[in-house]
């Protein structure tokens, strides 16, 4: 595998798919450099990864007046970590979404939903985010309730366009009912 696959390899890769991507080009063939390359692609490195990889962090530019407004450029980095004005939240993949939740979750987004068999990022995060934390202009992201919740995706049109959705409570937001979820924080898009 050349270091140009690789690459386009980490550019479709969303946070779902990169594990198995890292595996494939640590068991490639012993000629091959054993370090991949830094890529802007924010992924997902299981844990039990006998790899050390750095951590790499993407710089996400809100490209919503939500986002600009509330959190401004966020970081995500390849340990699942968010950065928002410069305070970090370490959060934790609890799935990756498929079937109806795709297409609830692309309608809240005003989104196609990605083809199943794509590299598109669709994926739901645990994360604890303090009703406490000041976001832009002493903004927070969800009122006086604390975020436990982050959903990722993004369309097979443009994989550089991120769209997040932010939720409060402590149970698994129901996305089948998203549109009147009243623990929906907000929705917010970046470019990666």
């Amino acid at each position: 595998m050349t270091k140009a696959r690789v690459k386009t390899l980490l550019i479709l890769a969303g946070i779902g798919i990169v594990a198995l991507v890292v595996i494939a080009y640590i068991a490639g063939p012993p000629d091959e450099p054993k370090q991949p390359t830094a890529s802007p692609i924010p992924t997902s490195i299981p844990s039990n990864s006998a790899a050390k990889l750095p951590v790499l962090t993407s710089k996400l530019t809100a490209t919503s007046r939500t986002a600009e407004s509330i959190t401004g450029d966020i970081g995500y980095s390849t340990d699942n970590t968010m950065t928002i004005l410069n305070k970090r939240y370490p959060s934790r993949r609890v799935r990756e979404l498929k079937g109806r939740d795709v297409e609830d979750v692309a309608r809240m987004f005003l989104i196609d939903p990605p083809a199943p068999d794509s590299s598109a990022l669709r994926v739901l995060y645990r994360i604890d985010i303090p009703a406490t934390d000041k976001m832009v202009n002493g903004n927070t992201l969800c009122g006086d309730e604390d975020v436990h919740w982050v959903v990722y995706m993004n369309s097979d049109e443009d994989l550089s366009l991120w769209n997040v959705a932010f939720f409060s409570g402590e149970s698994e937001p129901n996305l089948r009912t998203v549109e009147i979820d009243t623990n929906l924080c907000g929705t917010f898009r970046y470019r990666l």
